[in-house]
């Protein structure tokens, strides 16, 4: 009498979704019937679907922030190359300007690049700044 109900919830959700929402029903100890019922099954699927929405978004947002990361580097590089040094720190934000002669070469910024990101990330930054420049290409 569930092979209909069970039926429409593999193709509501997906298959692989449908059993593994059936095998954590089964492999619950702590059930008091024998047989799963629907509702069951489909509660331990909303869960399965939660989590692994709930972990999509978690990745995201580290993705977002390595991007933020390699933004600020960049840019970091960058004025390091215009002869400006910032502090560390917001506290200490000051600014003050080098030099001429002390002004970083562009093997030394493409070097400090080099080290702080990987190429995946500088591509991505020159796709997104493309994009940004270009937005009909």
């Amino acid at each position: 009498m569930y092979l209909a109900e069970w039926e429409r919830m593999a193709a509501r959700y997906g298959l692989r979704e449908f059993r593994e929402g059936l095998l954590l029903v089964l492999q619950d100890r702590e059930r008091p019937r024998f047989f799963p019922d629907p509702l069951e099954i489909e509660d331990r699927i909303r869960a399965i679907l939660r989590a692994k929405s709930d972990r999509q978004r978690a990745l995201t947002a580290m993705r977002n922030i390595n991007e933020a990361k390699t933004i600020w580097m960049l840019e970091r590089a960058e004025d390091l190359a215009n002869g400006i040094e910032r502090a560390p720190l917001p506290e200490l934000a000051h600014v003050r300007a080098r030099s001429a002669e002390k002004r970083h070469t562009a093997e030394e910024i493409a070097a400090y690049v080099a080290k702080h990101t990987t190429p995946e990330e500088r591509e991505s930054l020159r796709q997104r700044m493309n994009a940004l420049i270009n937005p009909a290409a």
